[in-house]
């Protein structure tokens, strides 16, 4: 993860707007710090993955084909039932890896279903609909500075 050192600033020679432009400054270097890890973490998710739990994976998958596989051949499961599996499966990793934006959030549709059913469990997760996003954080920090520049001597 990136890190940003925190910025002090000196308070003896710097008026009370140059100290919170300073503090604004620090935390819009670490939202877009945040905001680059995040993009990173999105566009490249198996390079943080070790190839040996690959491997592992990867092995996994090859003798759960192969039970499947030996359960088709001895007529205890249906090709049909793997066939039907498989498509479904696949269909809703699709729609659950997609994006959508709700209440001012940007949410994967899958992270939203599992949102309906806990609330339907009893647990309503209410505390990320309406959380700010970190772009909305930074457009809103940004402004902030340009407002306390404009006003400076």
């Amino acid at each position: 993860m990136t890190r940003v050192p925190p910025v002090t600033p000196d308070n003896s020679r710097q008026s009370g707007n140059d100290d919170e432009l300073a503090r604004l400054q620090a935390w819009r270097d670490y939202l877009l710090a945040k905001i680059d890890h995040e993009e990173r973490a999105s566009t490249t998710p198996m390079s943080t993955m070790p190839m040996s739990l690959r491997i592992v994976i990867l092995g996994l998958i090859a003798a759960f084909g192969a039970v499947l596989l030996a359960g088709i051949w001895t007529g205890q499961i249906e090709g049909a039932f793997i066939i039907w599996t498989v498509l479904i499966g696949g269909v809703l990793m699709f729609i659950g890896s997609r994006e959508v934006r709700l209440f001012g959030s940007r949410f994967l549709i899958g992270e939203f279903a599992v949102f309906i059913l806990q609330g339907v469990n009893g647990y309503p997760p209410m505390w990320l609909i309406g959380r700010p996003d970190l772009r909305d954080q930074l457009a809103r920090c940004e402004a902030q500075i340009s407002r306390l520049r404009e006003h400076r001597p």
